[in-house]
């Protein structure tokens, strides 16, 4: 989280097995983001639009300088989201998500051919409710594991 909350709340939405990652298990603050988002969810605006998109997924609140690694530890997709609609807010939350596609498994994939790469199916990885973009040479776009309500 970039954008100090006194000024934008943020909340995000996690599945909660990405807490057992090494990486989340490490921070020791994220006890506290996780009581913070139980006790704060109730607060946020969430549009009618999205009804249903965070059901099953833990609320998390960050402070600046706080950081949630969105993974699970078999690099399956990991549903998560967030909404920045508080009543309090006085300014839009500058919230850093990085998607990115662990290097072992970029690695390991030849180059795909255009004729075959509108029938490629996503690895197992780290993808998004966006579309899975890799560039080798020649670009190929797939569709998500894990489409959600809002897609682009």
């Amino acid at each position: 989280m970039l954008t100090d909350s006194r000024q934008s709340k943020a909340c995000i939405f996690v599945e909660s097995d990405c807490f057992k990652h090494p990486v989340n298990s490490a921070r020791g603050y994220l006890k506290k983001v996780r009581d913070r988002g139980a006790a704060m969810f109730g607060e946020f605006i969430i549009s009618e639009l999205l009804t249903g998109e965070f059901d099953g997924l833990e609320p998390v609140v960050l402070e600046r300088g706080e950081k949630l690694y969105v993974a699970t530890t078999d690099f399956s997709p990991c549903y998560h989201g967030w909404v920045n609609n508080h009543p309090d807010n006085r300014t839009p939350a500058v919230i850093n998500e990085n998607s990115a596609v662990p290097l072992n498994l970029v690695s390991a994939r030849p180059p795909a051919q255009i004729r075959y790469a509108e029938h490629l199916i996503p690895p197992k990885g780290s993808v998004d409710m966006t579309p899975d973009r890799y560039f080798r040479g020649c670009r190929v776009t797939r569709k998500p594991l894990l489409a959600g309500l809002v897609k682009g």
